[in-house]
């Protein structure tokens, strides 16, 4: 799993994504929630890049 991430032949399973999806979940409302907690201009634009 994750051997060719960046490969653009094939697909990439299920889990795979849903992984990849899990993560990118996690990392949203993780800044998100430093962004609410800290009040610093910074985490919003982190927020809006992830």
């Amino acid at each position: 799993m994750f051997q060719n991430v960046f490969s653009t032949k094939g697909r990439i399973r299920r889990t795979e994504f849903a992984l990849s999806y899990l993560i990118y979940v996690g990392a949203i409302i993780f800044t998100v929630s430093l962004a609410v907690a800290t009040k610093i201009d910074l985490f919003y634009i982190l927020t809006m890049l992830v």
